[in-house]
């Protein structure tokens, strides 16, 4: 946890500098969903959709965040974005992620 905090202060700093920068913004996405921050992680996400509204990984990020808050329909929504922007599945990762969640919903909560 220490570490994510330390990469969440080094990646604001790094934004400081360049608001806009897409790889950047991602990184602090995930770092914010790691330390719990769902909203804030949102947020950010949502600034980077306006920057490269055609990348996966965003809308798959999106996805996993929207799965840890319980919001199974717009979690299902975005990992469907993520696959029709990546037919080729490159991101193998969002096929498996829906494909875990429908398994999950099959056995029950306790499974999640």
């Amino acid at each position: 946890m220490k570490r994510h905090k330390e990469a969440l202060k080094i990646l604001t700093k790094a934004l400081e500098y360049h608001p806009k920068h897409p790889l950047c913004k991602f990184h602090k996405a995930s770092t914010l969903f790691c330390l719990e921050k769902c909203d804030k992680a949102l947020e950010e996400l949502d600034d980077l959709e306006s920057i490269t509204p055609t990348e996966s990984l965003i809308y798959f990020l999106k996805g996993k965040i929207h799965r840890k808050m319980g919001n199974a329909h717009l979690a299902m929504m975005h990992f469907s974005w993520a696959m029709d922007l990546d037919p080729q599945g490159s991101n193998n990762h969002i096929k498996e992620a829906i494909d875990k969640h429908y398994q999950s919903d099959d056995v029950g909560p306790e499974a999640t």
